[in-house]
């Protein structure tokens, strides 16, 4: 029963956070809503359509005024559905590479329950920073352990803390708040020679 509930409480979390995620790449890459503009160009497409059908179509003369209304309604509803599933697969295809890195970072380490949700990724264009969110089971000193193998999955330097529980007040364990910069960084081994 724990583990039913667990499941769909990570599926949860896991689709709200690829809406959430699509929409924030939207407003992040402009080039982006050209497939929201398509959509809503369906609109004047679609009503067109309805109308050329209700002419074409005979319907009996009591059923034609429920025929044209349920008509109407799939005109506003296809649309509204298509929208939807293009900003969760904007979502998904933001979040697919970020969280199969994690997982090969991740090798060695027994997953508990779930693996990793990406929930955010924004980049900070002043600093030149990366910062992603994860919604994960696994607590902050499996990522400690294995950040320098983080760094080399994504090519990337921690910046600062690199680090952190996520949350308003930085203090929710089921999140975990990466920092990092592109570009990997040599390790000051000290003087090699004398």
């Amino acid at each position: 029963m724990e583990n039913r509930y667990l499941k769909e409480k990570y599926n949860r979390v896991r689709t709200w956070s690829r809406l959430k995620l699509g929409i924030q790449q939207l407003i992040q890459r402009p080039y982006l809503n050209i497939f929201v503009l398509l959509i809503l160009g369906s609109f004047p497409i679609i009503r067109k359509l309805i109308n050329v059908m209700l002419v074409q179509i005979e319907v009996a003369e009591f059923l034609f005024p429920v025929f044209k209304i349920s008509l109407h309604i799939i005109a506003i509803i296809f649309p509204i559905i298509l929208l939807i599933y293009t900003i969760q697969i904007i979502g998904e295809r933001t979040a697919i590479k970020d969280e199969t890195n994690i997982l090969l970072a991740f090798t060695n380490v027994t997953m508990l329950n779930q693996p990793p949700v990406l929930i955010s990724k924004k980049k900070d264009r002043k600093k030149e920073i990366i910062i992603r969110e994860f919604y994960t089971n696994q607590p902050l000193h499996i990522w400690e352990e294995k950040k320098k193998d983080i760094q080399a999955k994504f090519s990337g330097t921690f910046v600062g803390k690199g680090l952190e529980y996520g949350g308003k007040n930085h203090n929710d364990g089921k999140k975990i708040i990466l920092y990092m910069r592109k570009g990997l960084q040599a390790e000051d081994r000290g003087t090699m020679y004398e």
